[in-house]
């Protein structure tokens, strides 16, 4: 996902702009899992739940324009989710926040909301809400996080992309990272007491800081550790209930200054950072290869092998969080929109089949354009709002799920 300025390059793992991770998943341990999953998906297409295609004559559903409140000190009771639609929802990426009109943003939030998605992942772009020293313009950020709010979807802020004022030398991307981390946790502290009040307790720290495109010039696990374990008591002293994430983890091989997900993350731990981690983000694209594709590269079954490397640290407890995935439907690399619905479904199926994850995320709802290019596909729906067969995927998978009151947001 471009958590920016939208200019950046998507991640070079498989399907993404590269040949391999560079970690190999071919264990026992993930043949299991594929023979597993192919049983999964006759299954799933025996009971028709995976059949993308067949909705693509589907209406697109009206929308209804929803007013959004005033900040306030609390918000309706959260839920607990149960079964596969009940940790479903999107990551809408940063355009909500910067591209999109007040009347576009509505409309899209609206959208979701009537999938039945139960999350949102929200861009807190740094280098826009804070373009001068503790000075913050929270207008866009407002509308996106509270209109999530309003519509009953729990918040996932993702805080990303450092300032004019604070960037790494020699940094040529559109993220770099900070020079000094400090204003960062500052930040994430001064949003944590912006909103933790308002019912967001689930926090992203960065965005694919393992790839060079969000981590410019060069992803570095030193640093990230440091911004990570500052930015986490920061978060935590405001809200000491809160579900603190890494930067969720771009496919990348380790090569060319890429470093993969599995050896970024070992680094976290052996730089001391797990306790500063409630929960693991990893977002686990495999296009244009299904999720059940057997290659040693295949990212979405590496979603194990980051499991196993949290068991080695002591923190098999802990959840991962799919805080991105998705299938783009136009340009090189791309996949049709029958197979991005079926690949949907068995998407969800498997991630849920597994007991150590937590939400998984879709990127994303709507088109961010009309252009024969990957940026510009993801949706659900076309541009101007029209479905793919992937929206009425979507709708029966959250369909098929329970949901059962609660009284506190599940942490991971």
């Amino acid at each position: 996902m471009t958590a920016g300025d939208g200019s950046g390059s998507r991640p070079g793992g498989r399907g993404r702009g590269g040949a391999g991770l560079g970690e190999n998943v071919g264990s026992v341990r993930t043949l299991r899992t594929v023979a597993c999953v192919a049983l999964l998906v006759v299954l799933a297409a025996c009971s028709g739940g995976s059949d993308g295609s067949a909705r693509s004559h589907r209406a697109a559903r009206p929308t209804t324009t929803t007013t959004v409140p005033p900040p306030a000190t609390s918000t309706t009771a959260p839920r607990r989710f149960t079964v596969t639609g009940s940790r479903a929802g999107f990551a809408h990426g940063f355009e909500l926040v910067r591209r999109e009109s007040p009347a576009d943003v509505e409309a899209d939030l609206d959208l979701m909301a009537s999938t039945g998605a139960q999350w949102l992942r929200a861009s807190l772009t740094w280098g826009s809400i804070e373009l001068q020293p503790g000075v913050y313009n929270w207008t866009g950020t407002d509308r996106v996080v509270q209109g999530a709010l309003a519509r009953g979807m729990s918040v996932v802020a993702v805080i990303s992309s450092a300032p004019g004022w604070d960037r790494k030398p020699g940094c040529r991307t559109d993220e770099c990272a900070p020079n000094d981390l400090a204003p960062y946790a500052a930040f994430a502290r001064v949003a944590a007491q912006r909103y933790a009040p308002l019912g967001v307790h689930a926090w992203e720290i960065w965005n694919e800081p393992n790839h060079v495109a969000f981590w410019g010039p060069q992803p570095d696990p030193v640093a990230y550790t440091d911004l990570l374990r500052q930015s986490s008591a920061a978060i935590h002293a405001v809200d000491p209930g809160a579900t603190v994430m890494n930067g969720g983890m771009a496919p990348a091989p380790d090569r060319n200054g890429e470093i993969s997900p599995v050896t970024f993350l070992r680094r976290v731990y052996e730089l001391g950072g797990g306790p500063s981690m409630d929960a693991v983000a990893h977002h686990p694209y495999q296009f244009p290869d299904p999720p059940t594709s057997p290659e040693p590269s295949n990212a979405f079954l590496q979603t194990e092998r980051l499991h196993d490397l949290m068991v080695s640290f002591g923190d098999g407890s802990k959840k991962i969080w799919g805080t991105e995935v998705g299938a783009p439907t136009r340009g090189a690399q791309s996949v049709s929109e029958a197979n991005q619905a079926t690949w949907l479904r068995q998407y969800y199926d498997i991630w849920n089949g597994w007991a150590f994850t937590g939400p998984l995320l879709w990127y994303n709802a709507r088109d961010t354009g009309s252009a024969n290019r990957l940026e510009d596909s993801y949706g659900l729906v076309h541009h101007d709002r029209t479905p793919k067969p992937g929206l009425g995927a979507f709708e029966d998978m959250v369909s098929s799920s329970v949901l059962e009151p609660a009284t506190t947001v599940p942490r991971s």
